[in-house]
């Protein structure tokens, strides 16, 4: 296990002087780039479809190198994080910066307190763990982990990074989390214990074991918690035990118990998948499907009280109706497909900037360079027998295409870039498509922003 002596006041001094006065600029760090494949790279060797197969479900731990976070995020990054968030506080809401004071050896949880950036290197001296919340928002590296994670998943949820800094011998009592939790040790080392399952799968909110071996389940969304939701005592006899070396990764389903501790020091990164449910989902399409209909919009007939027996049965007749009427929308799912799939794909995937509106792209030359914006990936939909066309969704994005453009487009999503008249090879049949059935279908694509031109003709 390694250790460093690491002086976290003097590290962190600049944080304690006054507002708007001269720092000493951040040792600056070389940073990695943040490709469209960078998640699908930080979990390697596992691939995308083993960890979204047991995404949820069972803890996966995956041992790593060093090199694998090498400019990723460091001490001095988490310095300059630090620094923007508080000269930038005072103009919009800064990072929730809290403390915690669990030990290993106590097995209490203590309830988090929150810090001022004055206090992070004197509290991390004196033996406490500072998680800084929603650090992506203070370093645009970290953002865009989070933006290509969620797309590269096709996750709907909200996906950000937490930083955790612990000192020797400092971490978490036993508890589990509401969403899911991916552990990237970058610097120091971490010993976590967890269960072999979740508790609760999909949990509304979290849960702490308190000081008399209490579970003590937080209220979700301000409502009392459920019966479904209340946890089984955790045996710890059964926790598996792994220690995170820089390079180590750690998954956890929501609703998985755990508790960790720091060696020497711990710096390390938390992408958290916080879900939206599928309710949540078709809420959103329930509510843009009907809201046009006045009986929807209405609300449900009053029921004055009256001086004899007041009946519900007007009540329950409209409702009645209502319920019909909803019957009759969802008798034939599958006319929903490509409504409920476009939903879904903008919601994995919010663009890097605001998509701009483009006009009519000029006529595209045999020799011009095309490259396939992958920054949301483009996910296909086959033809139905309903559907005579096939349909590309990115993001917010998606085109309709006749079906014999298939080989062409599956082709083109094999590749990164490629020459405008290459996509006349690309056909089942024995003949060579013809330009002019291929460049309008490019130029679409160029128009809908699912290609961009690298090079003009």
């Amino acid at each position: 296990m390694r250790t460093r002596a690491i002086d976290f006041s003097a590290l962190f001094a600049a944080l304690a002087s006054e507002r708007g006065a001269s720092t000493p600029a951040p040792r600056s760090t070389m940073r990695r780039e943040i490709g469209p494949d960078a998640f699908a790279r930080l979990i390697e060797p596992v691939g995308l479809e083993d960890f979204a197969r047991a995404f949820g479900r069972a803890p996966l731990h995956i041992p790593g190198a060093a090199a694998k976070v090498e400019g990723l995020f460091s001490l001095e990054d988490l310095r300059a994080a630090l620094l923007a968030d508080r000269e930038a506080a005072a103009a919009d809401e800064g990072l929730l910066i809290e403390a915690s004071f669990d030990r290993a050896a106590e097995p209490r949880s203590i309830p988090m307190v929150r810090v001022n950036h004055e206090a992070i290197g004197p509290i991390l001296d004196a033996g406490a763990t500072i998680c800084v919340s929603r650090v992506e928002r203070r370093d645009a590296q970290l953002a865009e982990l989070a933006r290509v994670t969620r797309a590269q998943l096709g996750y709907t949820g909200v996906v950000g990074v937490n930083c955790y800094l612990s000192h020797d011998g400092c971490g978490f009592g036993t508890h589990f989390d509401a969403r899911a939790a991916i552990s990237i040790q970058l610097e120091g080392s971490k010993t976590w214990r967890y269960g072999r399952a979740p508790a609760v799968e999909h949990p509304r909110a979290n849960c702490n074991i308190d000081g008399d071996g209490v579970r003590v389940l937080r209220r979700a969304h301000g409502r009392t918690p459920e019966a479904w939701e209340q946890p089984a005592a955790p045996d710890e006899r059964a926790f598996v035990s792994v220690t995170l070396e820089p390079g180590d990764l750690l998954c956890l389903p929501p609703g998985t118990w755990h508790r960790a501790e720091a060696h020497g020091y711990s710096l390390a990164l938390n992408l958290f998948l916080e879900d939206r449910s599928v309710l949540d989902l078709l809420h959103v399409w329930l509510e843009r499907e009907l809201r046009s209909e006045l009986e929807w919009r209405r609300p449900p007939p009053l029921v004055p009280a009256g001086a004899g027996v007041t009946t519900t049965d007007e009540l329950w007749a409209y409702m009645r109706g209502r319920l019909g009427a909803l019957a009759e929308l969802l008798a034939d799912p599958d006319r929903h497909e490509d409504t409920l799939t476009q939903l879904w794909s903008a919601s994995t995937c919010a663009s890097p900037q605001p998509p701009q509106p483009r006009g009519a792209v000029p006529e595209l030359m045999r020799d011009e360079l095309l490259e396939v914006d992958r920054r949301c990936p483009i996910r296909l939909r086959p033809a139905r027998e309903r559907a005579p066309t096939i349909e590309l969704h990115a993001g917010a994005k998606s085109l309709s295409l006749p079906v014999a453009a298939l080989p062409l487009v599956r082709e083109l999503l094999a590749r990164e870039r490629f020459v405008a008249a290459d996509a006349l090879a690309w056909t089942d049949a024995d003949e060579r498509f013809a330009w002019t059935d291929v460049e309008p279908l490019l130029r679409v694509m160029v128009e809908h922003g699912l290609l961009r031109i690298t090079r003009q003709g």
